[in-house]
């Protein structure tokens, strides 16, 4: 029997063989999930507004007007974007229209380190509470840590390799007293039942997470804590956990933002635990970019639901603003690099046509959308550059152009200013010149859209 006839031979054994070997596994295979198989068959639950009081209760709101704020992931870079974009917002005394905050990862940074430098000035009794008084300070401080750092020390601790505590545990630690500084920030500070006597003294603050089976968005908001019956959780290293469930007003902020932000591999995923079913006790979570990388589709459901007869859209979006050529110099590529860019294979895929459907969206909502975004900077322009430049002397330049009052930039300092804040890198830590560079950048892009945020919120 020569090699092909041998090969015709087995074949088919070999078949009988895979196919015997599949009916045992799936005759070993537990029950079919019974949550998720309804979750797959009813969709995922959305926020319900009517179970809260309204954010336009709080005092000096318009209550015909409703503002929310998508905020994109993108680690330090996004939440010094954004902190430079609220800052501006203030000074233009548009901030404290901003009812609904909906963010992704790092983006989550930038309101929740607003809303604890809040709560520590009406500790200590402060009155009129400004982004760019003495607090503003603490806040740029808060922005600029490295929150590397813990999750790094948990990867080499004993403690963590020998317990069910991960490094993303660490890591909300570090959150709850460097970002919040210790502030007991839970839900209850931005939701309120629709019977409660107050209204939540801040907006709210949507942290968008992704559960893991079945993939989908899961933004922290007490009724679809409620929903799916959360009991546990872990916050700054103790685990919580009762056999019913929570107040899902009193989870920590922390807790959210850390679920946000925990980058698949290098932060490991979130962990809820639920009384929901038995068998099934744990909700998996993991960073809100794999399902939404800025936020906006919780955004525009919230507004939606919203009474008031006018709606704007604030997207903030830090994300990229240009990806690599569709051509290759070479034929292949390293596998690191191929693993690498699977992980972010849906953040880039969402960005192609983002813009093109939030305008959609919004026009059969009846919101108005204003993008406070990298590419804002060159709305009707090719981000091209045909020069190379060396990124340090930029950066000084443009730092001394944007401190200026008034300053003016031509469209080849734009498309130089857009390739510097997008070369920052997308980690929990950033230098002082890059933070400086961000936020001088938000400032700056505020001033340029005046007139379009004040029509838009019709002052």
């Amino acid at each position: 029997m020569n090699q092909s006839d041998a090969v015709r031979t087995l074949l088919p054994k070999f078949r009988i063989v895979a196919a015997a070997g599949l009916m045992l596994g799936a005759g070993c295979s537990p029950k079919l999930h019974p949550v998720g198989g309804e979750f797959i068959r009813l969709g995922m639950p959305e926020p319900d507004l009517s179970r809260y009081r309204s954010p336009q209760d709080r005092p000096g709101q318009d209550p015909d007007l409703a503002v929310a704020m998508a905020i994109s992931g993108g680690g330090a870079r996004s939440y010094n974007y954004a902190f430079g974009i609220l800052q501006a917002l203030e000074a233009d005394a548009l901030l404290r229209e901003i009812d609904y905050y909906s963010a992704v990862s790092g983006g989550c940074f930038a309101p929740a380190a607003y809303f604890a430098a809040q709560a520590l000035h009406r500790q200590q009794g402060g009155a009129g509470f400004r982004l760019s008084g003495p607090e503003a300070a603490w806040i740029r401080e808060a922005l600029a840590h490295n929150y590397e750092w813990p999750v790094a020390r948990a990867w080499l601790s004993p403690r963590f390799w020998f317990s069910r505590l991960n490094a993303g545990d660490a890591l909300e630690r570090d959150l709850h007293r460097t970002l919040l500084r210790g502030q007991p920030l839970t839900l209850g500070h931005c939701y309120r039942p629709p019977d409660s006597p107050a209204p939540a003294p801040y907006p709210v603050l949507l942290a968008n997470a992704t559960l893991y089976q079945p993939v989908g968005l899961f933004p922290f908001t007490p009724d679809l804590l409620d929903t799916f019956q959360v009991s546990g959780y872990t916050h700054q290293l103790r685990r919580i956990r009762q056999d019913t469930p929570i107040d899902p007003y009193s989870l920590p902020l922390s807790v959210a933002i850390r679920a946000s932000g925990t980058f698949p591999v290098a932060i490991p995923n979130a962990v809820l635990r639920s009384v929901r079913d038995p068998e099934y006790p744990y909700l998996q979570l993991f960073d809100g970019g794999a399902a939404d990388n800025l936020g906006h589709r919780t955004a525009i459901r919230v507004l939606a639901q919203d009474p008031a007869p006018r709606k704007v859209l604030l997207v903030v979006d830090a994300d990229g603003i240009s990806l690599p050529s569709t051509y290759s110099r070479r034929p292949w590529t390293l596998p690191p690099k191929v693993y690498w860019d699977l992980a972010l294979t849906g953040i880039n895929a969402q960005r192609t046509a983002r813009r093109r459907d939030i305008e959609w969206q919004c026009e059969a909502l009846g919101i108005t959308p204003v993008f406070l975004s990298f590419d804002a900077w060159l709305e009707g322009h090719p981000a091209t550059m045909e020069e190379s430049v060396r990124l340090r002397p930029l950066r000084r330049e443009l730092i001394r152009q944007l401190s200026e009052p008034g300053a003016a930039l031509s469209m080849r300092e734009r498309v130089l200013l857009c390739r510097a804040i997008n070369a920052v890198p997308t980690r929990y830590r950033i230098s002082p010149a890059d933070q400086e560079l961000l936020i001088l950048a938000a400032h700056a892009l505020v001033q340029l859209k005046a007139h379009e945020l004040r029509a838009a919120m019709g002052q």
